[in-house]
């Protein structure tokens, strides 16, 4: 959509700065439509090239995304639906017709270009005197009888009945041809006609094309005028080929015809306007122009939905939990569900934590579920969340299913504990508690709620195996059975604030090993 947005404002500057420009001369609103179309087909490259510049625009009424709309409970305050996310499928539809649309324009051109070549291949070369003294790095060659004069490349090929035109119409005619071979219109119409391939369809790459045809033949007519060539002897040289010839609309994508029915009035009137400016526009200014693309094409929007808070703008979790704190529960619901792109399981979780909230156990055992079916294989978080969901079971009169739910989160922590006492191997310098004296605890410090586990009104025992130094300091504290929600952490930073008068043996202090509960209970 970016892509959409950036070409359509590069084409509509264009178009301002055309009309901006409209009583300058035609080369440089040329030059204007041929920096637009350069500009949108390098766009797509840029922006991936260049870092992205990122500015935030902040947004309240962006749309949001519902997922469960059909499982909130009456007593929940649902907001109004809203128009969800194009669908994977219809993405892949637009990318195919995008494809062959481009696919088709090409195929146009690539005819195009290939009957030109061949026409050249076959045309005779043209010997005229006149054209030796106008040009000596150009081919001069007869095309088609009754086809217009056209220019591909530094080739010009006339109709047969040349030979028998006047010498000022062929001077005329060949000026106007050789001045796309100086201004090199064939190079600038391959990259301008690559640009309609590529946005075959933006209506304004239409306009910007047409325009660019238009602005082309009117700035080679101020050369030839230029070159002291009168003005109503030109005018009606160009009539009269137009009247007389024709060229097939294939080679329109690839040669450049002399003259187009289609714009013949307007260039007529350009042609005898002795007030036109004809003069031709500076390099650097186009250079200059063709520089800003960088920048814009850099320019990435980032639109916040939401209030600014501290946390990341992305990370929807902490932002849900922050509004199920403040019991906005909708805020919570439609953060949750922003998460569930990223991590699903979790965002179903703070789901069911929310309907719990809501007095709804059924839709919040529903959710439960579907964030066990999500859940990465994380036994803490999978024992977790089991205890939440037998909690939600109770709650519902189905004990046996929560009694199972609970036997089987008892029996993943079961198997953490002989992880951890595995992992971490008795230290052999330790005493044993029954070889003198057991430590005594001085102060204790009384371990904190996690806000995860309030939120959650989550509660349980933490085992931690720790060792109390010969100073009474206890260390190396591991969690052997933990409860997550950020429990297991307020544990460890409780016990380490702990301070002892040392075990000691044969009156000498030493140090042991020891295992703490940690209950938390909510109020």
């Amino acid at each position: 959509m970016q892509l959409v947005f950036k070409s359509t404002v590069i084409l509509a500057a264009a178009w301002l700065a055309v009309f901006i420009l409209r009583h300058k001369s035609a080369a440089m609103r040329h030059q204007a439509w041929t920096l637009a179309l350069a500009a949108i087909l390098v766009l797509p490259f840029f922006s991936i090239a260049l870092p992205a510049w990122r500015i935030p625009l902040r947004n309240p009424t962006l749309p949001d995304i519902y997922l469960f709309r059909a499982e909130a409970h009456a007593s929940q305050s649902v907001a109004p639906q809203a128009p969800a996310a194009i669908p994977p499928h219809h993405v892949v539809n637009i990318t195919a017709l995008w494809l062959l649309g481009a696919a088709l324009s090409l195929a146009q051109m690539a005819f195009g270009w290939s009957v030109v070549a061949r026409m050249r291949r076959k045309a005779p070369l043209l010997h005229l005197d006149e054209f030796a003294s106008l040009a000596t790095n150009v081919e001069l060659r007869q095309g088609p009888p009754g086809s217009m004069p056209i220019t591909y490349g530094k080739t010009i090929l006339l109709p047969p009945d040349a030979l028998t035109w006047s010498a000022d119409r062929r001077r005329a005619v060949l000026l106007h041809e050789l001045a796309h071979v100086r201004r090199h219109d064939s190079a600038s119409q391959f990259f301008a006609r690559f640009a309609l391939v590529a946005y075959w369809w933006h209506p304004l790459a239409w306009f910007a094309w047409s325009q660019f045809l238009k602005e082309r033949e009117r700035a080679a007519d101020d050369m030839v005028l230029n070159l002291g060539t009168n003005a109503t002897d030109y005018a009606g040289h160009l009539l009269a080929i137009a009247r007389s010839m024709n060229t097939p609309r294939s080679l329109g994508w690839a040669a450049i015809a002399m003259a187009r029915p289609s714009q013949l009035e307007g260039r007529l009137s350009a042609i005898l306007d002795s007030k036109r400016d004809r003069r031709s526009p500076r390099l650097t200014a186009s250079l200059l122009a063709l520089a800003l693309v960088a920048p814009w094409a850099a320019l990435q929007a980032k639109v916040e939905t939401e209030p600014a808070v501290k946390t990341k703008t992305d990370d929807f979790i902490a932002r849900g939990k922050e509004a199920l704190a403040a019991k906005d529960y909708s805020a919570a619901i439609r953060l949750f569900e922003r998460a569930h792109a990223t991590d699903p399981a979790e965002a179903h979780m703070w789901l069911g934590v929310t309907n719990e909230y809501l007095d709804d156990p059924q839709l919040a055992t529903d959710l439960y579920k579907r964030a066990l079916d999500k859940a990465q294989p994380n036994p803490s978080f999978t024992a977790t969340l089991m205890d939440l969901y037998a909690r939600a079971l109770f709650r519902l009169g189905k004990d046996a299913e929560a009694t199972q739910m609970t036997e089987q989160a008892h029996a993943i922590r079961r198997v953490q504990t002989e992880q951890a006492k595995a992992s971490h191997p008795m230290n052999p310098t330790l005493h044993k508690m029954s070889e003198g004296t057991k430590p005594v605890l001085l102060t204790k410090v009384e371990p904190k709620y996690s806000q995860d586990a309030r939120l959650a009104k989550y509660s349980g025992s933490a085992l931690l195996s720790i060792e109390i130094g010969a100073d009474g300091v206890p260390v190396n504290v591991v969690v052997v059975r933990g409860l997550g929600l950020g429990l297991d952490e307020k544990a460890v930073e409780a016990i380490t604030q702990w301070r002892f008068k040392p075990a000691t043996l044969a009156g000498e202090p030493v140090a042991v090993s020891a295992q703490v509960e940690i209950n938390f209970r909510l109020m």
